[in-house]
């Protein structure tokens, strides 16, 4: 993994993290007194510019009562959680880079508009 994949990956991590915690009414102080960690770490955590072990994963999914799959953006098969992390995936992007996005996920949305009429019309 390039160092800036790296970089991306742990600021999307941090803001699922964020986002649960913030849905179960929790303030950063809590959760890293029940996981004994530093509340600055967390905060290094949730603003992806600290890594975190996959022990330091584990306490803060079972803090917030969420799969470590859910906090990594990985449904339990395994696969991206479109809906769920849909929102931190274009965060990634530079404003630059937003009409091309844009524009990608515009001709993702007509091939499969043409694949499912294809598919609906080899069932009739």
């Amino acid at each position: 993994m390039k160092k800036d994949d790296g970089e991306k990956f742990y600021l999307r991590v941090g803001r699922r993290i964020q986002k649960a915690r913030s849905e179960k009414n929790l303030t950063r102080e809590d959760v890293a007194k029940n996981i004994n960690i530093s509340v600055k770490f967390l905060y290094e955590i949730e603003s992806g510019t600290k890594g975190f072990n996959v022990n330091i994963l584990y306490k803060i999914a079972k803090e917030l009562d969420v799969s470590c799959d859910f906090l990594l953006g990985c449904c339990s098969i395994g696969t991206i959680c479109r809906e769920q992390c849909m929102d931190d995936v274009i965060a990634t992007f530079d404003k630059e880079e937003l009409p091309s996005v844009r524009k990608v996920l515009s001709t993702l949305g007509e091939f499969l508009e043409i694949h499912q009429k294809s598919a609906k019309l080899l069932e009739d």
